[in-house]
């Protein structure tokens, strides 16, 4: 019996993850009936620009629209595998409800933890008089991106834990001051103990890239601000936490060598 790897759903194209989730006639109308309560990109930048162009889409898009974005996408792919593999159809007025109370909630959630501590992702503490070097660990703020001084590159990243298989998934793209991408990067990583340790790795494939495709000094920003108290050697030194912040460390030193 020969295996198809065309879509079950249309029949038009390849099962492919940017089919799924962007040109299959299913998500197409999603994203269309998303548009009449949520501000979403324009369509033209959905469009295929090669391996990358899901983290060269988020760059174009303001900080609100990215993350309406993703949750889109997500539910998207979501609605995608349970009607090819699990529980069958759902109709997009069902999808679109489901969306909306998902941000309904998460929103509220957020003025919650705004009226409170935070839920740990504090700004980055003032490097006070202390030498600037070739290459500084900053923590990404609730603000849009900010390009890096003239002559440095930034990089920004970001790891995603899959606590059931241990699997990561790390994000990278690096930009200098005029917002030129300089380079983007994806991998996924096994055997990773939590989401802390998938920050950390994503930390340092970003400043083992930036060795070969940046010249100059480089930011690493990061939305984690207990990797940075790790690397302020605040951690259990007995963890694999700490061997990787030392790791991180050692590889800033390398940069500015």
């Amino acid at each position: 019996m020969e295996v198809s790897d065309i879509c079950p759903l249309c029949d038009r194209e390849p099962e492919t993850s940017y089919h799924a989730i962007v040109t299959c006639p299913r998500a197409q109308g999603l994203r269309v009936a998303m548009r009449e309560h949520w501000r979403l990109p324009d369509e033209e930048k959905f469009r295929y620009t090669g391996p990358d162009w899901l983290l060269l889409l988020l760059d174009q898009c303001s900080a609100t629209e990215r993350d309406l974005t993703k949750l889109l996408l997500w539910k998207t792919w979501s609605v995608h595998n349970n009607i090819t593999h699990q529980s069958g159809p759902i109709s997009i007025s069902e999808a679109v409800h489901g969306l909306c109370s998902m941000q309904a909630t998460l929103s509220d959630i957020l003025l919650e933890q705004a009226s409170a501590v935070g839920k740990g992702k504090l700004p980055c503490p003032s490097p006070g008089n202390r030498k600037s070097t070739g290459s500084v660990l900053k923590v990404l703020g609730p603000t849009d991106w900010e390009p890096p001084p003239t002559g440095w590159t930034k990089i920004n990243v970001d790891g995603s834990f899959v606590s059931q298989s241990g699997e990561v998934g790390i994000g990278i793209i690096a930009r200098d001051s005029e917002h030129q991408v300089v380079f983007t990067a994806w991998r996924v990583l096994f055997r990773c103990q939590d989401a802390l340790e998938a920050e950390a790795r994503a930390c340092l494939e970003g400043l083992r890239l930036s060795a070969q495709w940046s010249q100059g000094p480089v930011i690493v920003e990061t939305d984690c601000a207990r990797l940075i108290q790790a690397l302020e050697a605040k951690e259990d030194r007995s963890s694999i936490r700490f061997l990787l912040a030392s790791r991180i460390r050692h590889s800033c030193c390398q940069n500015d060598e």
